[in-house]
């Protein structure tokens, strides 16, 4: 048995997740699955803990280094922006339809994890509302955000849309410093809401078909060599606890 109802064939890499459940199940590091929890017994599932275990990974990261500068996020806008704008991009793949935007997916998954949308993520301008409560100023755009991750990826210089460079000033614009605690807070309660989406997927609903995107997506396992514990692929012993204890902190 296993997590999810509904399972698929990975269309890419599936030897090498089946590789990560059996590391999952012969390990003694993943006890918790021991203590009335079943392993994961599907490559599907490998998948999703994997994903699960990145994004927590980087927004644990993110706040580590808020507390070493004082809770103040103010001054830590470049450091954890860079951790948590891969964070939408990898769940993003995994949520995305067929030819669409993987960047735009993550962001309007943030936007709310009901929500998709193929429109070109650096043309909308709708808000992503979901950031207002835990931010004093308004929600930043869907282009901004799409905006700001290009601009990190070519190295805070420059950034363009079509044949269009933004402007400095319309980067400043969108750089709020409240940004980065507003997706770290909302992605740590996106990321159980869409848990929750690919368990309860029994393959009935074609309008919200989580599992076969998963199934989709092109994510290779980031295998660490030589670690004795993540040899085939990162999947954290203790991720599904996590996502089902709400309770739980993003860095316990």
């Amino acid at each position: 048995m296993g997590y999810f109802k509904s399972t698929q064939d990975c269309q890419h890499y599936k030897p090498e997740w089946e590789a990560v459940v059996h590391q999952i199940a012969s390990r003694p590091e993943y006890g918790p699955y021991e203590l009335g929890r079943n392993p994961p017994s599907h490559h599907l599932e490998a998948k999703a803990l994997y994903i699960f275990t990145v994004a927590r990974r980087l927004i644990c990261s993110a706040w580590r280094l808020c507390w070493a500068n004082n809770n103040n996020w103010n001054l830590i806008f470049v450091e954890t922006s860079t951790l948590l704008f891969p964070v939408l991009e990898l769940i993003g793949e995994a949520r995305k339809a067929p030819g669409t935007h993987q960047l735009g997916a993550g962001i309007r998954w943030l936007q709310s994890v009901n929500l998709l949308s193929s429109a070109d993520p650096g043309s909308d301008r709708s808000l992503v509302t979901s950031l207002t409560r835990h931010m004093g100023k308004g929600a930043p755009e869907v282009r901004h955000l799409y905006f700001l991750r290009n601009y990190y990826l070519h190295g805070l210089k420059n950034v363009r849309t079509g044949s269009t460079k933004v402007t400095p000033r319309e980067i400043a614009d969108m750089a709020n410093a409240e940004l980065p605690r507003a997706i770290a807070q909302q992605a740590e309660i996106a990321m159980r809401e869409y848990w929750k989406q690919l368990k309860q997927d029994d393959g009935t609903d074609q309008n919200n078909n989580w599992i076969e995107r998963l199934a989709a997506a092109d994510i290779h396992p980031f295998m660490i060599e030589g670690s004795g514990i993540f040899d085939a692929g990162l999947a954290d012993p203790n991720i599904v606890d996590y996502l089902e204890d709400s309770n739980a902190t993003v860095c316990s």
